[in-house]
């Protein structure tokens, strides 16, 4: 008798080894598969009723799809895509459902942490990094999303926003406005003094000159600061106005930014409880999260980034972080993403993210942008707590970085508008400027001052002070930043070539640009040309 049940018990747990492999060896049944497709999604059974839009309008524009549903073991799920890679030209990988413990999750994989861990971090990445690496070298070779959706409302919203996105009215000079929110990193003052001029650098001199930017930062003694107690509406301001990437650079958690501190207390930033204030209104950015722990799309409780993408009117997708991130391999992600999106010819999110990882990884000798590369690694040698780690620390980032939207998401690119200005550009004096745009439409033309060179002259904040009063003049200051443009014209144009007169007022002076926007509902165009104030 007892020889009886143990040779059942043996059995059972023989036929389970089986099963168990057989799982892991079975190949997908593809809900729905085109053949040579290029896209895997992997998506819950019960969430793939609601991808046939997006399918349909994918396939519109030449897209082959691939529906499968997820296993829950991460091996399982590695192998099966790098079977469908071999045979499939596969470049894109979409997951649907966030990786937490819901029924409709798609689980991702962890990465053991090396670098990271010296500063607080958990001992695992969480990482969908792996699936979108098919031979093993840790680099991506195929772009990769996920949607970090729990439910049908929420996918739905996902594929109205990446729809409409893709279809927006040209015409919004909001896609050529970039708006930055900095939090005071609370590092070594040598560390906090170098990480503030590089984020100088990157928004005076790298940016293009034909793209606006905007600053608040949270540091009460600046002039980009505005009143403190109205922080956080100044950065959903900035959001809800419209603007092509909105980049919050600072500490972070993941349902929480961080703080702006005053020596009478702190004001929130943003936060989970915040998400019902964003009102794009189609403008939707791409946000960048350039802060630890805000994509931790793994968290039961969601996280702050998964939850702005899933609000109706939030950003069309977010490119953030799972666990804590580091100052060096972030700045350098960054002058890739700058780099690969001014200079490069990526049209999809998904494979903008993918070469920026890679190249912060694997640095492109030709790249446009290598000097200040070479300033940021020297840098890094001074002033990173572990400079024997710089390279562990770079690739730590292939699985720490992740973008929380569609891949196939297309980049919009401006054309070009050729500009050329007659006359001396003095104050009160009148000039004419020349140029061609793509052909008919609106075109708006601004002489504004060099960026970062403030209009006015504030007031020294040597010491806070909490009154109306002051936090009127706070307000006013910040308010005062957000624009560079001195005097500005729109016309309608009837073809491509134009010459406008423009008069430049009597108080104008010092470093200023010529900048042009035009756009006729399905295309946009910028251009600029330097220029300087004089009597």
């Amino acid at each position: 008798m007892r020889f009886g049940k143990l040779h059942c018990v043996r059995w059972r747990r023989l036929l389970g080894v089986l099963l168990a492999t057989l799982l892991v060896h079975m190949p997908w049944v593809a809900a729905w598969a085109d053949d040579h497709a290029d896209t895997l999604v992997i998506c819950h059974s019960s969430l793939q009723p609601e991808l046939k839009r997006w399918i349909t309008y994918r396939r519109q524009q030449g897209h082959r799809v691939m529906v499968v549903p997820p296993s829950s073991n991460v091996l399982a799920m590695r192998r099966e895509i790098h079977r469908l890679a071999a045979q499939q030209p596969l470049r894109h990988i979409l997951l649907v459902g966030d990786a937490s413990s819901q029924p409709s999750a798609v689980p991702t994989d962890y990465h053991r942490a090396q670098v990271n861990i010296h500063f607080g971090s958990s001992p695992e990445i969480a990482s969908d990094n792996s699936y979108a690496d098919l031979n093993d070298d840790g680099l991506p070779d195929v772009a990769i999303g996920r949607w970090p959706v729990r439910t049908l409302a929420e996918l739905r919203n996902q594929i109205d926003k990446t729809i409409a996105y893709e279809r927006h009215d040209s015409q919004a000079e909001w896609l050529r406005r970039i708006n930055v929110v900095a939090g005071v990193g609370g590092f070594d003052p040598v560390i906090e003094r170098s990480l503030e001029q590089l984020t100088r650098t990157f928004l005076t001199e790298l940016i293009p000159s034909e793209f606006e930017t905007r600053m608040t930062y949270a540091n009460w003694a600046s002039p980009y600061c505005p009143d403190p107690h109205r922080f956080q509406d100044a950065v959903l301001d900035r959001f809800n106005e419209g603007c092509l990437f909105w980049v919050y650079v600072g500490h972070g958690s993941p349902r929480n930014l961080d703080y702006l501190y005053t020596p009478t207390g702190r004001h929130r930033i943003l936060s989970c409880e915040d998400v019902g204030r964003l009102q794009s209104n189609g403008k939707s950015p791409i946000a960048i999260f350039l802060a630890c722990h805000t994509g931790a799309f793994d968290d039961d409780a969601t996280c702050l980034a998964g939850d702005m993408v899933n609000a109706h009117q939030g950003p069309v997708a977010a490119i953030c972080g799972t666990r804590v991130t580091m100052p060096y391999a972030m700045s350098l992600l960054s002058l890739e993403l700058l780099t690969e999106y001014f200079h490069g010819d990526a049209e999809t999110v998904g494979e903008w993210l993918r070469r920026s990882k890679c190249r912060m990884v694997e640095p492109d000798l030709g790249s446009p942008l290598r000097d200040t590369r070479t300033v940021i690694d020297s840098a890094a040698q001074w002033i990173s707590p572990r400079a024997d780690l710089l390279a562990e620390e770079r690739r730590e980032h292939l699985y720490l970085f992740h973008l929380l939207g569609d891949p196939l998401l297309r980049v919009p690119r401006p054309q070009r508008i050729t500009l050329a200005v007659d006359g001396a550009i003095s104050p009160g004096n009148t000039i004419t400027v020349r140029g061609t745009a793509p052909g008919a439409g609106r075109l708006r033309l601004e002489v504004c001052y060099e960026r970062g060179q403030l209009t006015f002259r504030p007031k020294a904040r040597r010491e806070y002070d909490d009154s109306p009063e002051e936090r009127t003049r706070y307000q006013k200051d910040y308010e005062q930043t957000l624009t560079e443009v001195c005097v500005a014209r729109e016309i309608e144009l009837t073809d491509s070539t134009f010459s406008v007169e423009i008069e430049v007022p009597a108080s104008a002076r010092g470093a200023a640009q010529i900048r042009a926007f035009w756009s006729n509902h399905e295309r946009f165009a910028v251009g600029s040309s330097q220029a300087d104030i004089r009597r």
